[in-house]
């Protein structure tokens, strides 16, 4: 099916208002479950956000998360400088001083392709740094000469930032996933990356053998910092009430930009939505993916909404989570490209709110 997600911005929305989940216990889907000091982390709502898969971080992920993603938007052909110009068009203001990171959409995330193919340990694009003793993720230095900087500049505006791991675009197949060590280095060295280069939250996909969500929010507590995590497994890997070790969820595979496929993506939400303990929750969050069907190009600024604003509608109404593909960059465009009047993305933000009410 090629890359497994497909969605420029996620917008993860609900309406539901219970507190986050009691604390403690773990399913032991992703292995043994781990024991660790509670990290130094913000006030947590419910439960102890301290510990593995269970509360939530107000400010991180009590409310929905609202951002953008770059897979939709620029596919493998990403950039530094391109991901700098979402960021300006994420902070510019339009018409009546409503921006987007205004509105709420203030997580720019980068997707798949940052990285080296196959110049790593065993073929892969990870290799051992002596600093970190771990194995770190090898970054194409031709694309994005300093991703910290990009990630400085994203917090100078005001936004946070998201990194990908766990790739599908030569996904790590050939890691040696029999050596313990090996393998727990390589976890390791996926955390000192997202802390090295000044990442906020990280989208955890389905594609490489590194699947222990567990471990990955154990190590990331242990930082000192609370990080939003995206579970991206496609519906594979789930909550239960005491366990959750992950900020939001995907609960759907892949989309097609039509009605019927939307729809039918939406419903894998609703066995996360009992009324009396529903799976989806604060610091727990289920969302469908969603695919672009609109593009409306603006001035300098290309915005892409992910389904009929129907459909953002129905995912709050049913009090489910739905990802809205939202991508702003400047790019240089033919005049017969450009749809939609200089409000339109004043329209759209507008539109975005009053479907989306936080909890």
């Amino acid at each position: 099916m090629g890359h497994p997600l497909k969605f420029s911005a996620l917008v993860v929305l609900a309406l539901a208002t219970g507190a986050c989940a009691d604390a403690g216990g773990c399913s032991k889907k992703d292995g043994p479950c781990p024991t660790m000091a509670a990290a130094n982390v913000a006030p947590s709502q419910g439960g102890n956000a301290g510990e593995v898969g269970t509360g939530c971080v107000v400010g991180v992920d009590c409310s929905p998360p609202m951002g953008w993603r770059s897979w939709n938007t620029f596919f493998g052909d990403v950039t530094q400088d391109l991901m700098t110009s979402v960021m300006d068009v994420m902070v510019a203001k339009h018409d009546d001083g409503v921006s987007l990171a205004s509105a709420g959409y203030s997580d720019v995330g980068l997707d798949d392709n940052y990285q080296s193919c196959n110049k790593g340990v065993n073929g892969t694009f990870h290799d051992w740094d002596e600093q970190q003793a771990a194995y770190v993720n090898l970054i194409r230095d031709d694309t994005f000469p300093d991703m910290k900087a990009m990630n400085d500049y994203a917090h100078s505006l005001g936004l946070t930032s998201g990194f990908y791991e766990n790739n599908c675009i030569c996904s790590e197949g050939a890691w040696d996933v029999g050596n313990e060590q090996a393998v727990y280095d390589h976890y390791r060295g996926d955390v000192a990356d997202v802390v090295a280069y000044g990442y906020d939250s990280v989208k955890l996909d389905g594609c490489g053998p590194f699947l222990n969500l567990t471990l990955y929010q154990e190590l990331l507590n242990a930082t000192g910092k609370y990080f939003l995590i995206e579970n991206c497994h496609w519906g594979g890997t789930v909550p239960t009430l005491d366990w959750c070790p992950w900020s939001y969820f995907r609960s759907s595979g892949d989309i097609q930009a039509n009605w019927a496929s939307m729809f039918s993506n939406l419903q894998t939400t609703i066995p996360y939505q009992d009324k009396n303990a529903p799976l989806s929750r604060p610091g727990c969050w289920a969302y469908p993916v969603s695919a672009d069907a609109i593009t409306q190009s603006i001035a300098a600024a290309t915005v892409r909404i992910a389904a009929p604003p129907s459909s953002s509608s129905a995912a709050a109404a049913a009090a489910a989570a739905l990802s809205v593909s939202v991508a702003g960059h400047a790019r240089s465009r033919q005049p017969g490209d450009l749809r939609g009047g200089p409000g339109a993305l004043r329209r759209l933000v507008c539109h975005l709110v009053a479907s989306h009410p936080r909890p």
